[in-house]
Order: C-alpha cells, then sequence, then structure tokens
C-alpha cells in the first residue's frame, strides 16, 4: 500500500508537469492555455485533498517503521522469495510448471532458504511471490515470457506508428499500466481481477486510439 502511495503520487506529479509543458508550449493546435492552467490546478488540488485525506503525517511514519522496524519482513523476505521463485522457474526453464502452480510448487524451493522457511511448524506461507515477473517466469517459462513480450512490442509499435508518443494525454493514459508493471516487481497486483481488467481495458483503448489515429491520418493524405 506505502509503495503504492508513493508511485501514485509521482505520476500525478510527473503527468502533470508533462502535460502543462506538452500544452502550454505547443506552437499550434491543443486546448486554449486556459484549459490547460485550469487541469493543472485541479489537479494540484486533488493532491492537496488526497495528502489532506490520507492524513501524510501517518503515512510518513509508517514509511519509517519499514525502514527500521519492517525492514527484514517487508523487503528482505520478499528478495529470497523471489530467488527461491527464480530457482524455482530454472528447474523448468521453457513451459514453467503451470499457471496457478506457484502455491503448490513453492514449498519445495522455500525450505531451501531459512529466512522464509522457518522450520515446519511455523513455515511461512507464500501463495505469491511478491515479484509478479518471477512468479510468471517460474510458471509459464521463457515460452509465455515470449508470448507476453510479444503483445507489448507489438502494443509499442502500434503506439509508434500512430504518433501517440507525442500526444499530451498519452502520458496520463499509458501512467497507470506502467505503474502496475513498476510495482509487480515488489507485489503482485496482476492477481487481483479488478487490476488486471483495468489495465487490458486501458491498454485495448490505447490500441484502438492508435488505429483511429492511423487511419485519420491516412485519410488526411489522401
Amino acid at each position: 500500500a506505502l509503495a503504492a502511495i508513493v508511485l501514485g503520487t509521482a505520476f500525478c506529479l510527473v503527468a502533470g508537469a508533462i502535460y502543462l509543458v506538452q500544452t502550454l508550449f505547443r506552437r499550434q493546435g491543443g486546448p486554449p492555455r486556459i484549459v490547460s492552467l485550469l487541469t493543472g490546478t485541479l489537479c494540484l488540488g486533488f493532491l492537496v485533498w488526497c495528502a489532506y485525506s490520507l492524513k501524510i503525517e501517518r503515512v510518513w511514519r509508517n514509511f519509517q517503521r519499514l525502514s527500521n522496524e519492517d525492514h527484514t519482513v517487508s523487503i528482505v523476505h520478499r528478495q529470497v522469495a523471489t530467488q527461491a521463485t527464480l530457482e524455482m522457474g530454472r528447474d523448468r526453464l521453457w513451459v514453467g510448471h503451470g499457471l496457478g502452480a506457484f502455491r503448490y510448487v513453492f514449498p519445495l524451493y522455500q525450505k531451501n532458504y531459512d529466512a522464509i522457511y522457518q522450520g515446519r511448524r511455523h513455515r511461512l506461507y507464500w501463495e505469491h511471490a511478491h515479484n509478479d515477473y518471477a512468479e510468471f517466469f517460474a510458471e509459464a517459462g521463457l515460452v509465455g515470457v515470449a508470448l507476453f513480450g510479444s503483445g507489448v512490442v507489438v502494443l509499442l509499435f502500434g503506439v509508434r506508428r500512430a504518433g501517440l508518443f507525442s500526444q499530451p494525454a498519452f502520458p496520463v493514459i499509458m501512467g497507470g499500466p506502467v505503474l502496475i508493471a513498476i510495482y509487480a516487481a515488489a507485489d503482485f497486483p496482476t492477481h487481483n481481477p479488478a487490476v488486471l481488467a483495468t489495465t487490458a481495458a486501458v491498454l485495448t483503448a490505447t490500441l484502438r486510439w492508435a488505429a483511429l489515429e492511423r487511419q485519420s491520418r491516412l485519410r488526411a493524405k489522401s
């Protein structure tokens, strides 16, 4: 939760700055400057409201506790679990152990790492690896990773052909999936159906936007 707060705040600040720079300094086209200024003001007000609602001083105390008292549980254990998960993946390098098999197969590798095992009676239970990339590699193997990577390439290629990288709204739209991709290295957000469905919808809409943008450009040229 704390990592999500940090990433969300950073995204709002960066996306807002990029949007304002692109819209205020465009030579032609785009929304009027007054609209951009009002949009930026609304975003700033939203951040202030979030800071007040989340009680930022309490969040800061939680960060201090994370760096001091809970360092081993929250960070070191996850790093060790990632190592064990990668070992699990290397044993079935090409096709993995099967999607959804992590919770059943991982204990066989967990016992080799005392930090995350702690004996049979007090064994720590890991339903997920807290690293979606390592877990996906262990479950799907290199074949699954290659298929997933090809989907990312198709998305980037379609966006590039349509010239969406220069659109002010593009960083805002893609900010969510990018933050989830970063967060997935320390947790398991893609195992949340709501997060996964929303991300898929955003990516699908982006591809459709790219297709429509390219079609309009081709019609304009003809």
